[in-house]
């Protein structure tokens, strides 16, 4: 099934639990952004089956030179590396020094691994197609939302031989996984379209981007590559949540790429964890009808 398939199924699936469209204050030049999020309105979500917050953003277009660069060197700081470095080392047991700003390589009895710094390349732009946010008024029930965008940065880790991770995943004794595996951290900013910087979202793997039935990457006879990645989130809005994504990579004879990618983060993570605040007043969200046998 390709990932605009299940991005099909997904979209009808927002569709029938977003509301309607219209256009966004903030972007009409509104002064109360979302970073002052109402807590005027608060639903029952958890009763409702309803997120306090749900994002869905994509690339689906076919892009020209190389799918990722190096990061900026503006955003390549010390206390960037640090936070990603004390990550590998502390959930994987990767340790990069975070003085290094460039490309680093591991070489040892447990394996050969590399991280580098990298960022979504210029043609190649996340951009929000639907926003759910229950607290900010301003961004409740918006799908499409057209005209804001993420864009991504942060520190890539690639397993280039079978390697025995250790930390909080391996534990003492270790767990082998194959090379090619991949972990990230990075951030995600969100900017509307005259380039204000609405919120900031910090990600981390959950588990490894690997190849098998839980998720990672597959390549095809085509040489269209296909990855399933998971992480934990962190928004300065939202509060914690996780981001799931499917994405397809499919080189072109001309060189260019078609990239399919689709994202959906969610805060909470689960919800079961949505706060269960009762207002009748505000309750905008009909409950979802449940399937009968």
């Amino acid at each position: 099934m390709r990932t605009s398939t299940v991005y099909r199924f997904l979209s009808g699936r927002l569709v029938a639990a977003l509301a309607a469209l219209f256009a966004i204050p903030a972007l009409a030049g509104d002064t109360n952004t979302a970073s002052s999020p109402s807590r005027q309105c608060e639903t029952p979500y958890a009763e409702h089956g309803v997120y306090e917050t749900l994002i869905v953003y994509l690339i689906d277009e076919i892009v020209e030179g190389p799918v990722f660069l190096p990061i900026d060197s503006d955003r390549n700081t010390f206390a960037y590396r640090e936070s990603a470095y004390h990550f590998f080392r502390e959930r994987f047991g990767l340790d990069f020094d975070p003085g290094n700003p460039d490309l680093q390589v591991l070489s040892g009895p447990d394996g050969d691994a590399n991280v580098f710094p990298l960022k979504t390349g210029e043609g190649s732009t996340h951009q929000v197609y639907g926003i759910d946010a229950q607290n900010v008024p301003q961004w409740r029930h918006k799908m499409p939302m057209t005209r804001i965008a993420l864009f991504d940065d942060g520190y890539f880790v690639t397993l280039d031989s079978d390697y025995v991770v250790r930390g909080t995943y391996g534990g003492d004794d270790g767990i082998v996984l194959p090379a090619g595996t991949q972990f990230v951290f990075g951030e995600y900013r969100m900017f509307d379209h005259r380039g204000r910087l609405l919120d900031t979202l910090r990600y981390k793997s959950s588990i490894p981007v690997t190849a098998g039935p839980v998720g990672g990457s597959f390549e095809f006879s085509n040489g269209a590559v296909f990855i399933n990645i998971a992480c934990d989130i962190e928004s300065d809005i939202f509060g914690e949540g996780n981001v799931r994504s499917l994405a397809e990579l499919t080189p072109l004879p001309d060189g260019r790429t078609d990239l399919d990618f689709r994202y959906v983060m969610k805060f909470p993570a689960r919800l079961s964890d949505a706060p269960d605040v009762e207002n009748p007043k505000c309750r905008t969200i009909r409950p979802l009808r449940r399937a009968t046998h």
